[in-house]
């Protein structure tokens, strides 16, 4: 009986030390994103801020525009609040959107082309910030 009551006693201890090494463990892994840098976000946000007040308005397509504006909106909050994970995620989903609007018209020859290809040109800083790799659209 005696013996009995020595293995429970030494089960929950070594389930106690178990549950202590794993909350250990758990702390020191990332929890949150780790803050941008507050001189990139200075440099870059006056960028985000210009394409959306200047270029946006030259894309042709009206649901492509509309689209390409709120993600800089997006962008520009997220950078305002220091939220790298929401830039990350719109950054990511303009650079989609800006990729799939340059290879469905085909090549850019357009008269959105310029503005498309700056809209691009800003992207890139943006992504800099979160190691993403933006591709350029050609100009044909």
């Amino acid at each position: 009986m005696i013996a009995g009551l020595r293995m429970r006693v030494r089960a929950r201890a070594a389930v106690a030390l178990v549950a202590l090494l794993a909350i250990g463990a758990c702390g020191d892994g990332p929890t949150a994103p780790r803050p941008m840098d507050a001189a990139a976000v200075a440099r870059v946000l006056p960028v985000v801020q210009d394409a959306r007040a200047r270029l946006v308005a030259g894309i042709v397509a009206a649901p492509v525009r509309a689209r390409v504006s709120d993600d800089l909106q997006e962008i520009e909050l997220a950078l305002i609040r220091n939220d790298a994970r929401s830039a990350r995620f719109r950054t990511r989903l303009l650079r989609s959107v800006l990729t799939d609007y340059a290879s469905e018209s085909g090549s850019l020859d357009r008269a959105d082309a310029a503005d498309v290809t700056a809209l691009s040109l800003a992207l890139v800083e943006t992504a800099q910030l979160f190691e993403i790799v933006v591709d350029i659209p050609a100009i044909r």
